[in-house]
């Protein structure tokens, strides 16, 4: 099977997810182990794929074979995530508090001319 982006854009795929594939296999890729590695590794989406290409006779074996991988990965990502959270808070309170100094910096600079 050969997929081009027209046919993802035919499909109505994402088109960011198209711009990637298109700039990685500008004259389209035949679907092999490797492109399939490929695009994974370029975070194209998989999933999306799968519901778009892979015959609905074989959507109960795809699901049966990789939700319990999906759900391992969720065992291992979520703590991750959560610390993920709690770093993204305090950057957030570190830019918030930059951009006052900031302001004030410039305004004070604008009052002293």
């Amino acid at each position: 099977m050969r997929v081009t982006a027209a046919d993802l854009r035919r499909k109505k795929a994402c088109s960011g997810q198209v711009a990637i594939f298109e700039a990685e296999w500008p004259d389209g890729v035949e679907v092999t182990e490797a492109s399939l590695l490929r695009a994974s590794s370029l975070r194209l989406a998989l999933w999306w794929f799968v519901k778009h290409y892979l015959p609905s006779s074989l959507w109960a074996e795809w699901e049966r074979q990789v939700v319990p991988i999906w759900e391992a990965c969720l065992r291992r990502v979520i703590p991750i995530w959560e610390e993920y959270e709690q770093v993204a808070l305090i950057w957030e309170e570190y830019e918030r508090r930059v951009a006052l100094i900031t302001w004030r910096l410039l305004k004070d600079a604008e009052g002293s001319k």
